[in-house]
Formats: structure tokens, sequence, C-alpha cells
């Protein structure tokens, strides 16, 4: 999996496409607490910060599941 630059934030979108699963699914693994809740940055936009995805891609590769 690729890693990301630290400093910086990874939207939504791009995560999910970093794990390869749906939105939905993203959303409720956030609602169930699998996930911590994305940051603000606006109104409507909302991120999570790359040392956060950088953390769940290790959890992948060393064969814990995030989900």
């Amino acid at each position: 999996m690729e890693r990301l630059d630290e400093p910086g934030f990874t939207r939504i979108k791009h995560a999910c496409r970093i794990f390869d699963i749906p939105r939905a699914t993203w959303y409720k693994a956030v609602s169930e607490g699998k996930i911590k809740k994305p940051l603000k940055l606006g109104q409507k936009a909302s991120a999570y910060s790359n040392d956060y995805i950088n953390h769940l891609i290790k959890k992948v590769e060393n064969g814990n599941p995030i989900l």
C-alpha cells in the first residue's frame, strides 16, 4: 500500500481508494467506532491526517483488520 507524506491530510474519497472499500462501508466503520471520526477542514470538507491513514495502512500490512 502507498504511504502518505506527513504532515498532510487525506480526504475520505482518497482513503477509500487506498483501502479499496466503498464510502458507505467507511462511514459505517466510523459510526461503529472502528475508524475515528474525520477532522473538519471547513463547513463541507472533512479529512484524516496522513499520520492516521499511515497508522491504518501499517495495521493492515501487519494482518490486523481495520473494519
